[in-house]
């Protein structure tokens, strides 16, 4: 079953794009004026190590993959009492939310298995977030340690016979592999 996750032109609410463009969004909103000051500012300045000013050739050239890395930030400065950052923390916590909750909505009995994988999960501040917005009685999150593809490839070398097959160490991400 298929809930949400159709891309960053459709519907991606709560991916490490969709935190990232927020994050990007109000840092641009706040240097111009046009928002809340936030704290943003600077740690989007320091990550790509050049003022916000100059960097939109560089953040356009690097597409989705390259506004997925600010999504970090949002709980970075949340943590540090961001007001900014903690609403788009907490819009992202919601927006996962809403992924189990539809789901639970398919399943009328029992409990739901949850494997919560992606960039936005690797914040502890953020996965706090999100638990506390799932109904905890029907649905046991679970958070692997490796990217989903480690887990097709092991299961793939076990079907074709290897045993006590580990995956050592991250694969390069799809788009790298000739």
């Amino acid at each position: 079953m298929q809930i949400g996750g159709r891309g960053p032109l459709i519907d991606d609410g709560g991916s490490g794009y969709s935190v990232g463009r927020a994050v990007l969004n109000a840092a641009y909103r706040a240097m111009d004026g046009r928002g809340p000051q936030t704290t943003l500012v600077h740690a989007a300045e320091k990550r790509l190590g050049m003022p916000l000013r100059e960097a939109i050739p560089r953040i356009y050239a690097g597409g989705v993959a390259e506004i997925a890395g600010f999504g970090p930030l949002a709980a970075e400065c949340a943590q540090a009492g961001d007001a900014v950052a903690r609403e788009i923390a907490e819009d992202c916590a919601r927006e996962l939310a809403l992924h189990v909750t539809a789901a639970l909505a398919r399943v009328p009995a029992g409990r739901l298995i949850c494997v919560c994988s992606g960039g936005v999960f690797r914040s502890a501040y953020l996965r706090e977030l999100f638990l506390k917005r799932i109904p905890e009685k029907r649905v046991q999150a679970r958070f692997p340690e490796k990217p989903p593809v480690c887990g097709a490839v092991k299961t793939a070398a076990l079907m074709n016979g290897q045993k006590d097959f580990e995956i050592r160490e991250e694969l390069p991400p799809c788009n790298t592999i000739n």
